[in-house]
């Protein structure tokens, strides 16, 4: 299953809101450097769904704000 996220980073919170099935829209307060943001959101959206971090992985959009996100 891939769902796909849209990522704002340098927010002032972390957050997950869920639009519908598979779109997602994930504010995080890392910067978008050396893949903190990413690791953040991976962090966030296993929480939030509640599955271990290992489940998630990036396919599409690792230097982007819009992201493929694979569940395995």
């Amino acid at each position: 299953m891939t769902i796909n996220v849209k990522v704002v980073a340098g927010a002032k919170q972390n957050k997950v809101e869920q639009i519908d099935n598979t779109n997602f829209k994930i504010y995080t307060t890392k910067k978008p450097q050396k893949g903190q943001a990413n690791d953040a959101i991976i962090k966030s959206l296993a929480v939030f769904l509640h599955i271990p971090k290992s489940s998630l992985c990036i396919k599409k959009g690792l230097k982007t704000a819009n992201k493929i996100i694979e569940l395995s």
